[in-house]
């Protein structure tokens, strides 16, 4: 009996060709984009022996009864601190039990990523520009020649004329506050004094409300890009239309806190741009100097206090809601941090806020609380004291 086995081939080696095709080529639009390589467009990776780029060995102190797989435990630690999102090319390859090695395939885009970082940053630093600090408004009590003060106003608001009448409003409390004097005995001068104090109060709030921080717009645009990621991998238009309606309206509410000012406007949108830039190299490491940076890093110690007694349900509150809003970036002066939560176990019985898939619980961040002067946090610095952990282990009181 003959067989004809030209159909079955012809179906296999069309089969095989489409998932050749497609796992070399998917997506397509690789294959048009400009500045890629070709090896790049056909999404072919060249490992380091190939491309080029730097290895790096280390040497785990090892101490009795270490398990077998030290460098692979070790390895899995560095790599959740280091890189967790698996985004910065590192091959990270543990040698027997003692030995781990970390290879960095060079970059054919490291220039630009180095450009597009340093771009970024002089765009923070342009939109921070435009911001009032306290110290500063608080500067112009001290200024009594009229003119001087006039000019250090003008300066302070430029553009915007409603910043120029909150400062001139803030001035003009502070006057009154120096004319009267907080030890004037009379009624009426301490009733003038305490309400210009009161003013003055809210006047530095209303004056605060229209700053805008590059690093809390910074962390805000990264968890807006996590969060349209994910809703992009699931496909759900809904879901990412309100996401998107969401950001906008951020970039709104940000944009009207100084709606007069011509200047701000145009660093915002230039910290924007740069952003969108940036986001295409944002993970890279530029050299291996960078790399062993964040690896001496990982190794120091650092450990936090829990303000269980010390912070009020209304803080508690405003900082859950500062992080849900914002993110966890720090602000200058934060007493609080929030720090993702690595082993749920740890702080099963501590309060708690989810954020953007994570754990979040609420630290002291510093070392001293200005107001007290009592220590809230140990850190082990370079220079300092040498100390380690002797000994630890599960026990019952």
């Amino acid at each position: 009996m003959q067989h004809k086995y030209a159909g079955r081939l012809t179906i296999i080696f069309a089969v095989f060709f489409c998932a050749l095709v497609f796992g070399i080529f998917w997506p397509p639009t690789r294959l048009f984009t400009p500045g890629l390589s070709f090896g790049e467009r056909l999404n072919l990776i060249a490992g380091i022996d190939i491309r080029g780029g730097t290895s790096l060995l280390y040497e785990i102190k090892a101490v009795a009864g270490s398990p077998p797989d030290l460098a692979a435990q070790v390895a899995a630690v560095l790599r959740a601190r280091v890189d967790p999102d698996g985004v910065k090319g590192l091959i990270w390859v543990p040698q027997g039990a003692t030995r781990l090695e970390v290879r960095m395939p060079l970059k054919g885009d490291t220039n630009a990523a180095r450009e597009a970082r340093k771009e970024l940053a002089d765009a923070r630093s342009a939109l921070d520009a435009t911001d009032i600090r306290l110290s500063e408004i608080d500067a112009l009590a001290s200024m009594k020649e009229p003119a001087a003060r006039a000019a250090e106003i003008d300066r302070l608001a430029g553009d915007s004329a409603l910043r120029k009448k909150l400062l001139n409003d803030i001035a003009a409390q502070m006057d009154i506050m120096a004319s009267t004097g907080a030890t004037d005995a009379s009624f009426e001068a301490k009733e003038r004094y305490l309400a210009a104090e009161a003013e003055l109060a809210r006047l530095r709030d209303k004056m605060e409300a229209t700053n805008l921080t590059a690093h809390e717009w910074e962390a805000m645009l990264d968890s807006d890009r996590v969060a349209a990621d994910k809703l992009g991998r699931a496909e759900d238009k809904n879901a990412i239309d309100k996401q998107k309606g969401e950001h906008d309206e951020k970039l709104k509410e940000s944009r009207s806190r100084l709606p007069d000012s011509a200047s701000r406007s145009a660093a915002l949108d230039a910290f924007l741009s740069r952003y969108d830039h940036y986001v295409k190299f944002k993970g890279t490491l530029d050299d291996s100097e960078d790399l062993k940076r964040m690896l001496r890093g990982s190794g120091v110690l650092e450990f936090h206090i829990v303000p269980d007694s010390d912070i009020d349900e209304a803080q508690y509150a405003s900082m859950a809601k500062r992080l849900l809003e914002k993110g966890p970036t720090p602000l200058p002066n934060d007493i609080y941090r929030w720090y993702p939560a690595d082993q749920d176990n740890l702080f099963k019985n501590r309060r708690s806020v989810q954020f953007d898939n994570k754990r979040w619980v609420l630290l002291y961040a510093v070392e001293k609380d200005p107001a007290t002067g009592r220590p809230v946090a140990l850190l082990r610095k370079q220079g300092g004291e040498q100390w380690g952990l002797k000994h630890a282990g599960e026990g019952s009181e």
